[in-house]
């Protein structure tokens, strides 16, 4: 980790990229990363970046985030950790901060729906090339295809991202080591009511920001709970929130800035975006000195390995659901088989190809 401040423009630069680029979900950001960071920059390698992708599926709040947190760390220490993760969410940031002002003005965004069918198209593609790259590093021995096959059977019977990870670091260990396997009790979270200023505002998104395991879209139910049933937003606005932050690229949490300038303008988006990530930022400047000593420990080791194999299995389980959203034209479909050929093929820039989805969106589809 030489030279870090040196780095630090790169890693900001490349965050700003992958920022814009990040349609799709977390496992699209995923994906992006490993393109860009291991494959065609090779800042990590394939072993590490499962190992902080592993990592980042231990600890509450947006998981992508979190990797782009450590990934910046990686490569220009604590001012990259800062100001890489900074990076990778302003791009979402702004695109909810400035929808939500149409939002609030028109009420109609009907525009956008096409163009980023053609963009998820090509995420789609660059998905099954990072899964194909990820498999071949975490799949070290065939027993744990066995593990993996787990994995995405406990995922489709409704069994929790954290639960499912427990449950790969353990068989991988039993493995080895011929124990008892016991069931992990997962806590639940509940979030006090009541009325809602700016500084509220902010602890509420921090509680979600630092207590909320799996995918973003547990954060609907919180949001639900907290604001439609006690009646500062209706179901209407809440889902046209979530649409936003599906639609605008970077991680869904950014929802959060659609709601808190619904709740209370400018300063209330900026209050619960702050809000809900600052955790990610503590909770990783926390993480980064653990990982090593996870590795470098024989029996850590193989809980790590599993781990890896769940978040595999997690991100391919992701990827099948996408395809009933993705695959809705036939173009689509053609979009994912083109773009995956070309990554496979060709070391063509992601921008290029998602440029080009976007367009054949607008006008085809």
């Amino acid at each position: 980790m030489n030279n870090k401040k040196g780095h630090l423009r790169e890693v900001v630069l490349l965050f700003l990229k992958l920022g814009f680029l990040s349609y799709g979900g977390p496992a699209a950001h995923t994906a992006l990363m490993q393109e860009e960071i291991v494959r065609k920059r090779k800042w990590v390698t394939e072993e590490r970046f499962l190992d902080l992708l592993s990592a980042s599926h231990l600890i509450p709040g947006p998981n992508s985030t979190e990797l782009a947190i450590q990934l910046s760390y990686e490569r220009a220490g604590w001012a990259g950790l800062l100001l890489g993760g900074s990076a990778f969410i302003l791009p979402a940031f702004l695109f909810v901060f400035l929808l939500a002002r149409l939002y609030s003005t028109y009420n109609d965004l009907g525009f956008l729906p096409s163009i980023l069918l053609g963009m998820q198209a090509v995420i789609f593609a660059i998905i099954l090339q990072a899964l194909l790259n990820l498999g071949k590093s975490a799949l070290k021995r065939p027993v744990l295809y066995g593990v993996l096959v787990v994995a995405l059977i406990a995922r489709y019977f409704g069994i929790s991202e954290i639960a499912i990870l427990a449950i790969c670091a353990a068989l991988t260990w039993l493995m080895k080591k011929a124990s008892s396997l016991r069931s992990v009790a997962l806590p639940s979270l509940l979030l006090s009511a009541g009325s809602i200023g700016i500084s509220e505002l902010f602890l509420r998104f921090f509680k979600i920001g630092a207590l909320l395991y799996g995918s973003g879209y547990v954060l609907i139910a919180y949001l639900q709970s907290e604001l439609v049933e006690t009646g500062y937003l209706s179901s209407a606005l809440l889902l046209d929130a979530v649409t936003i932050g599906q639609l605008t690229p970077g991680p869904l949490f950014t929802t959060a800035t659609f709601v808190g300038y619904q709740l209370a303008g400018a300063w209330g988006a900026v209050m619960a975006t702050l809000g809900i990530f600052l955790p990610s930022f503590l909770l990783v400047a926390l993480l980064v000195k653990i990982t090593d000593k996870l590795r470098k420990s024989s029996t850590l080791s193989l809980l790590l390995d599993g781990i890896n194999i769940g978040s595999l299995a997690l991100m391919g389980y992701t990827s099948v659901i996408l395809t009933k959203s993705v695959f809705t034209h036939p173009l689509t479909i053609g979009i994912t088989a083109i773009s995956f050929a070309l990554l496979r093929t060709k070391k063509i820039d992601a921008l290029w190809l998602i440029a080009a989805g976007a367009l054949l969106g607008y006008f085809f589809l």
